[in-house]
């Protein structure tokens, strides 16, 4: 699928509430959010919830290869891979949403101008979760610090919160 601005695989738009469960959203290409898009109208209050999912091979223009939301509301990432994105920016691209991502996988992503994993410009939690291997000039996280719920490991480097042990996941 090809979209010329938010969500190649899907684009949830104006004030809605997304659930994806057991699904594979790979191979899309748009602006922003390359596999998934999430914006609002105003007041953009979008919840996202992705369970059991893989993200993979979307890319983007701009921002967002796999994820890219600006919406306001509560995104939820459970048993989530996020792998092999590629583009302009960041895999997960975060504008005005509170994430928690659990026992997920953001790894082999890359990024040509910010971090290859995730971008923070908004709040992130992440527990039981792989960070790793994603490429780009800031390495696995930018623009913020992940918080850290335990369990959780990042690869190489520190960037995402020094509290977050750096181990090789493989």
């Amino acid at each position: 699928n090809n979209a010329n601005d938010a969500g190649g695989g899907i684009a949830n738009l104006g004030n809605a509430t997304l659930s994806i469960t057991s699904s594979t959203i790979s191979n899309n290409k748009s602006g922003v959010g390359g596999g998934v898009g999430n914006n609002g109208g105003s007041p953009a209050i979008n919840d996202v919830v992705i369970k059991e999912s893989t993200i993979s091979g979307n890319i983007s223009s701009v921002e967002g290869s796999a994820l890219w939301t600006d919406a306001g509301g509560a995104i939820s990432l459970i048993n989530v891979t996020i792998s092999s994105n590629s583009g302009a920016g960041s895999a997960i691209y975060l504008i005005n949403s509170a994430v928690t991502a659990t026992n997920s996988t953001i790894a082999f992503n890359t990024s040509q101008s910010g971090p290859g994993g995730i971008n923070i410009l908004a709040g992130i939690r992440v527990k039981n979760t792989i960070i790793a291997n994603n490429t780009g000039p800031g390495g696995n996280c930018g623009g913020g610090k992940v918080a850290n719920n335990d369990g959780n490991i990042q690869f190489p480097g520190s960037g995402c919160n020094d509290a977050i042990p750096v181990t090789n996941p493989l």
